[in-house]
């Protein structure tokens, strides 16, 4: 009887220790449970949190230059042979920035046709439309035949083996117009186009951009008027409309921009500039 009782004792031990067991693995597999699903929570967060961190980047407002509307350089006469910026013949009240002369008080008659030249700095064929017939643009606009209207843009960064020559030549025009300079764009845009680097090429320093826009007429050493203690100068350095550049560019693109140049005359696509009195037939046209 006693051995019986024995062999029962050993068995209810057994039973005991494994029921244990059982149970400190079930403890650990539910720990190990909860600290995975604890994991996942952590990264679905974080991913959550990296998005929400990039869509609310993408839809900051980016640094503009003050004298600009919607990325364009519009120009009128300010005496003899000088411009000043103006805003675009199709902006008012509101969208006219503030310090920038209306359209209506340009002294440009509201029947002049519209101009607007499309342009990257980087682009070989805007270098010819502007030798072909930058002279021209300049001298109707001048004698208020026309209202001019530039849209400089960074579309062939890829084109300068990663110096981003595009945005950055666009950059220093937005620096001088910001600075109060930009009437002087047509003479700017000028010496850029007169010094190109070549496609596929390094692209430009800075000191070689800073000298070419000093050519094109523009101070370095003007304060820009979105931050007075910086200059046109540390404005090309620091890229400071860089972002701006990226947005004026993709607003283009989804505007219709395929390439450039890219010239209208109120609105029309005027693809045959090459014949420079058929380009005046076109523009008088409107």
């Amino acid at each position: 009887m006693a051995k019986n009782s024995s062999a029962d004792d050993r068995r209810k031990a057994a039973r005991e220790k494994a029921r244990q067991i059982a149970a400190a693995q079930a403890k650990r597999d539910k720990t190990a449970k909860t600290l995975l699903y604890s994991g996942f929570a952590v990264v679905i967060v974080a991913v959550i949190v990296v998005v929400t961190v990039l869509v609310v980047r993408s839809n900051a407002p980016v640094d503009s230059p003050k004298a600009m509307a919607g990325g364009m350089i519009a120009v009128a006469p300010d005496g003899k042979d000088t411009f000043k910026a103006v805003a675009p013949k199709d902006a008012d009240g509101k969208d006219v920035p503030e310090g920038l002369t209306p359209f209506k008080d340009s002294g440009i008659p509201d029947s002049a046709p519209t101009v607007k030249v499309f342009m990257d700095f980087q682009c070989p064929a805007c270098n010819s439309f502007e030798q072909t017939n930058g002279a021209n643009l300049i001298k109707w606009a001048g004698e208020k035949k026309i209202a001019l209207e530039y849209y400089p843009l960074g579309l062939l960064d890829d084109q300068s083996l990663g110096n981003k020559y595009s945005t950055r030549a666009t950059n220093a025009a937005y620096c001088a117009v910001d600075s109060g300079q930009g009437g002087k764009f047509p003479e700017m845009a000028q010496a850029l186009f007169a010094e190109q680097p070549e496609e596929q090429s390094n692209g430009k320093t800075d000191d070689e951009l800073k000298a070419m826009v000093k050519k094109g007429g523009i101070d370095l050493d003007a304060k820009l008027a979105t931050d007075p203690e910086k200059t046109v100068s540390q404005c090309i350095t620091d890229q400071t409309f860089g972002k701006y550049v990226g947005k004026a560019t993709q607003d283009a693109l989804n505007d219709g921009l395929t390439q450039t140049p890219r010239i209208q005359v109120n609105g029309n696509d005027i693809s045959d500039w090459s014949d420079p009195s058929k380009f005046a037939e076109a523009v008088a046209r409107g």
